[in-house]
């Protein structure tokens, strides 16, 4: 080796294991999301529904599960970064419209709730599947090279996702109450 670290052998071993090359894909997977906008997309069509529509709770509900099921496939960290420049730009278009009646009546504690609910979430979805966060894939490892008990991709949404979503709703409702919108409907 160059630096004298020691042989190129025993140097790039560790880049050998198979976990390694599902980091890469993981983030190969977030790159490519980011440059075709499908996270806009997502979040947008999620934003559309008539389910979510001008209720800020819907809205704090639609960004939690917008991230915590793109977090559960890509990393958490990027889901959170993402998410990050979404929430701010539809924050941006709620404080303009709600700027345009005349008066402030939305309570500016909600776009703090509003974007510590894509923290939150993210970090939350990341648990769902074992990409989802880097830990989780350094855990299946120990797991299985210390006790020797391979823990499938399966078996670990089966107690992942359930337990996510349980956690989400709770996310939801803490965020909710915590950081009221102020009002019952956000008009535009």
């Amino acid at each position: 080796m160059v630096t004298g670290v020691g042989p190129a052998k025993d140097v790039f071993r560790p880049f050998a294991q198979p976990l390694i090359f599902l980091f890469i894909g993981s983030f190969m997977l977030a790159e490519a999301i980011r440059v075709h906008g499908l996270d806009r997309r997502l979040a947008y069509a999620v934003l559309a529904q008539p389910w979510v529509g001008e209720h800020p709770k819907r809205i704090m509900a639609a960004v939690a599960l917008v991230c915590g099921v793109t977090s559960g496939v890509i990393s958490n960290t990027a889901t959170t970064a993402m998410m990050f420049a979404i929430v701010s730009g539809i924050l941006a278009a709620i404080e303009q419209a709600d700027q345009g009646e005349g008066g402030r009546r939305l309570n500016p504690r909600f776009a703090t709730g509003l974007l510590l609910v894509v923290a939150f979430a993210s970090s939350i979805g990341g648990l769902a599947t074992p990409i989802g966060t880097p830990p989780n894939l350094i855990g299946l490892a120990f797991i299985e090279k210390q006790l020797g008990i391979d823990i499938s991709f399966f078996s670990w949404c089966l107690l992942g996702v359930p337990l996510t979503l349980v956690m989400l709703l709770v996310v939801v409702v803490v965020g909710t109450s915590l950081f009221p919108a102020g009002v019952s409907r956000l008009e535009g």
